[in-house]
Protein backbone atom coordinates (compact mmCIF):
# COMPACT_ATOMS: atom_id res chain seq x y z
CA UNK A 1 0.00 0.00 0.00
CA UNK A 2 1.51 3.45 -1.15
CA UNK A 3 -0.19 6.49 0.70
CA UNK A 4 0.29 9.99 -0.15
CA UNK A 5 3.44 11.12 1.93
CA UNK A 6 2.19 14.06 3.37
CA UNK A 7 -1.14 12.31 4.58
CA UNK A 8 0.85 9.25 5.39
CA UNK A 9 3.31 11.63 7.66
CA UNK A 10 0.57 13.80 9.32
CA UNK A 11 -1.08 10.09 10.42
CA UNK A 12 1.67 9.04 11.45
CA UNK A 13 3.06 12.53 13.55
CA UNK A 14 -0.94 12.85 15.02
CA UNK A 15 -1.06 9.28 16.15
CA UNK A 16 -0.05 8.34 19.49
CA UNK A 17 1.49 5.13 19.40
CA UNK A 18 2.26 3.11 22.41
CA UNK A 19 5.72 1.88 22.14
CA UNK A 20 8.46 1.13 18.96
CA UNK A 21 7.47 3.82 16.95
CA UNK A 22 9.53 6.75 18.36
CA UNK A 23 10.64 7.77 14.90
CA UNK A 24 6.43 8.94 14.66
CA UNK A 25 7.13 12.44 17.07
CA UNK A 26 9.39 13.86 15.49
CA UNK A 27 9.08 15.19 10.96
CA UNK A 28 12.83 14.90 10.27
CA UNK A 29 12.76 11.72 11.67
CA UNK A 30 9.54 10.06 9.89
CA UNK A 31 10.89 12.19 6.34
CA UNK A 32 14.37 9.89 7.38
CA UNK A 33 12.19 7.01 8.09
CA UNK A 34 9.98 7.18 4.88
CA UNK A 35 13.01 7.16 2.39
CA UNK A 36 14.57 3.98 4.27
CA UNK A 37 11.17 2.71 3.19
CA UNK A 38 11.48 3.84 0.00
CA UNK A 39 14.57 2.63 -0.81
CA UNK A 40 13.68 -0.76 0.60
CA UNK A 41 10.13 -0.49 -1.65
CA UNK A 42 12.60 -0.05 -4.43
CA UNK A 43 15.21 -2.75 -3.71
CA UNK A 44 12.50 -4.95 -3.50
CA UNK A 45 10.60 -3.96 -6.62
CA UNK A 46 13.90 -4.57 -8.74
CA UNK A 47 14.23 -7.88 -7.41
CA UNK A 48 10.31 -8.74 -7.42
CA UNK A 49 9.26 -6.76 -10.57
CA UNK A 50 5.80 -7.35 -10.88
CA UNK A 51 5.50 -9.98 -8.46
CA UNK A 52 5.32 -7.27 -6.23
CA UNK A 53 2.16 -5.43 -6.35
CA UNK A 54 1.74 -2.04 -5.10
CA UNK A 55 -1.69 -0.73 -4.40
CA UNK A 56 -1.97 2.99 -4.29
CA UNK A 57 -4.24 3.98 -1.01
CA UNK A 58 -6.49 6.44 -3.08
CA UNK A 59 -7.31 4.00 -5.39
CA UNK A 60 -8.16 1.42 -3.35
CA UNK A 61 -10.11 3.12 -1.38
CA UNK A 62 -12.18 4.89 -4.10
CA UNK A 63 -12.42 1.16 -5.37
CA UNK A 64 -11.81 -1.42 -3.04
CA UNK A 65 -14.28 -3.48 -4.82
CA UNK A 66 -11.67 -3.31 -7.63
CA UNK A 67 -8.88 -3.82 -5.94
CA UNK A 68 -9.72 -6.29 -3.33
CA UNK A 69 -9.86 -8.22 -6.59
CA UNK A 70 -6.83 -7.11 -7.68
CA UNK A 71 -5.25 -8.16 -5.09
CA UNK A 72 -6.64 -11.65 -4.40
CA UNK A 73 -5.96 -12.41 -8.18
CA UNK A 74 -1.95 -11.14 -7.68
CA UNK A 75 -2.08 -13.64 -4.21
CA UNK A 76 -3.61 -16.24 -6.36
CA UNK A 77 -6.29 -16.78 -3.62
CA UNK A 78 -9.83 -17.90 -3.61
CA UNK A 79 -12.15 -14.88 -3.59
CA UNK A 80 -14.05 -15.31 0.23
CA UNK A 81 -17.01 -12.84 1.05
CA UNK A 82 -14.95 -11.64 4.57
CA UNK A 83 -12.93 -10.08 2.44
CA UNK A 84 -14.86 -7.49 1.03
CA UNK A 85 -16.28 -6.61 4.66
CA UNK A 86 -13.33 -6.68 6.75
CA UNK A 87 -14.95 -3.94 9.16
CA UNK A 88 -17.23 -6.58 10.54
CA UNK A 89 -14.67 -9.49 11.59
CA UNK A 90 -15.29 -10.13 15.40
CA UNK A 91 -11.70 -10.48 16.20
CA UNK A 92 -9.74 -8.23 18.64
CA UNK A 93 -7.91 -5.73 17.50
CA UNK A 94 -5.59 -3.81 19.77
CA UNK A 95 -3.69 -1.48 17.59
CA UNK A 96 -3.80 2.31 16.81
CA UNK A 97 -6.32 1.47 14.27
CA UNK A 98 -8.60 -0.37 16.48
CA UNK A 99 -11.70 2.07 15.31
CA UNK A 100 -10.98 2.72 11.85
CA UNK A 101 -11.08 -0.90 11.31
CA UNK A 102 -14.82 -1.10 12.19
CA UNK A 103 -15.73 0.77 9.58
CA UNK A 104 -16.03 0.41 5.86
CA UNK A 105 -13.29 1.08 3.70
CA UNK A 106 -13.60 4.86 3.17
CA UNK A 107 -11.94 8.07 1.39
CA UNK A 108 -11.77 9.69 4.63
CA UNK A 109 -7.71 9.63 4.92
CA UNK A 110 -7.52 11.06 1.64
CA UNK A 111 -6.10 14.83 1.62
CA UNK A 112 -6.19 15.09 5.80
CA UNK A 113 -2.73 16.60 5.77
CA UNK A 114 -3.40 19.95 3.72
CA UNK A 115 -4.71 22.00 5.94
CA UNK A 116 -1.45 21.06 8.33
CA UNK A 117 0.68 21.51 4.77
CA UNK A 118 2.54 24.73 6.93
CA UNK A 119 3.44 23.05 9.81
CA UNK A 120 4.47 20.04 8.52
CA UNK A 121 7.30 22.06 6.18
CA UNK A 122 10.31 20.31 8.38
CA UNK A 123 8.79 17.21 7.14
CA UNK A 124 8.64 18.11 3.64
CA UNK A 125 11.82 20.17 3.51
CA UNK A 126 13.40 16.73 4.93
CA UNK A 127 11.49 14.54 2.19
CA UNK A 128 12.65 16.70 -0.57
CA UNK A 129 16.19 15.82 -0.19
CA UNK A 130 15.74 12.18 0.01
CA UNK A 131 17.40 10.39 -3.16
CA UNK A 132 14.76 7.95 -3.40
CA UNK A 133 10.77 7.72 -4.79
CA UNK A 134 8.51 8.79 -1.58
CA UNK A 135 5.82 7.66 -3.64
CA UNK A 136 4.01 6.25 -7.15
CA UNK A 137 4.42 10.24 -8.22
CA UNK A 138 7.65 10.54 -6.76
CA UNK A 139 6.14 13.97 -5.26
CA UNK A 140 4.57 15.33 -2.55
Amino acid sequence: MQRDPLDNAWSCFRTFFIHGVGWSFDLDDIAHHFELEAKLMAFWKRRLGDRLLIVPFADMVGKPALWTSNIISHCGLGDEDAVRTPHLTKRRVSTASGLQVRRPINTDGLGVAEPYRSFLRPFTDAIANCTGPIDARGSI
